[in-house]
């Protein structure tokens, strides 16, 4: 009985990766990509669903080939932080506006993928 549990569990980032992908190709077809705003959160949609198709690799992973794991690993890193630093970039052009010191955020993230890479 908890075998079919967990074959739910392990195929659900693919339902998650199909909504934040579709969200950002009707944002595509939409021609809502202009503004930071929008640029913002599109790329955080795209990441977001990235990071969820790392993390369906991640638990679909073969048990006894640890690189693929560790590769299907940082894929989901890579892809949950540039979603997060996007979804951070979008909020704060959404309450005020783009300012030049927000690229600082861009930075830092690329110092935090050094790290996870």
């Amino acid at each position: 009985m908890a075998d079919w549990v967990l074959e739910v569990l392990r195929n659900a980032p693919l339902i998650s990766a199909a909504a934040w992908l579709l969200l950002a190709a009707l944002q595509v077809y939409r021609d809502r990509w202009h503004t930071w705003t929008e640029t913002f959160f599109l790329f955080s949609c795209t990441f977001a669903g990235i990071y969820a198709i790392g993390d369906w690799l991640f638990f679909n992973a073969p048990s006894n080939e640890q690189t693929r794991a560790i590769l299907y690993a940082q894929i989901s890193l890579t892809g949950i932080t540039l979603a997060v630093n996007f979804f951070l970039l979008f909020t704060l052009v959404y309450v005020d506006r783009m300012r030049r010191r927000y690229w600082i955020f861009m930075l830092i993230t690329g110092g935090v993928l050094l790290l996870v890479l």
